[in-house]
């Protein structure tokens, strides 16, 4: 499943559970930094080829 995909499915669960817009608009950031990061510095796109090695750098 591709990172994209994962990250839209986060954000509605989130909205659905009532998180606040400050709230939304942070944890939005925070992994849209994630995502570009495996995907410019570590070559990962799909959730299934994330190691150890990519969370630990």
């Amino acid at each position: 499943m591709l990172l994209e995909d994962i990250l839209a499915e986060y954000i509605y669960h989130c909205k659905a559970k009532g998180f606040t817009p400050k709230t939304m608009l942070n944890k939005r950031q925070e992994y849209k930094q994630f995502m570009k990061y495996l995907i410019d510095k570590r070559a990962v796109s799909e959730l299934e080829s994330i190691t150890v090695h990519e969370l630990r750098a």
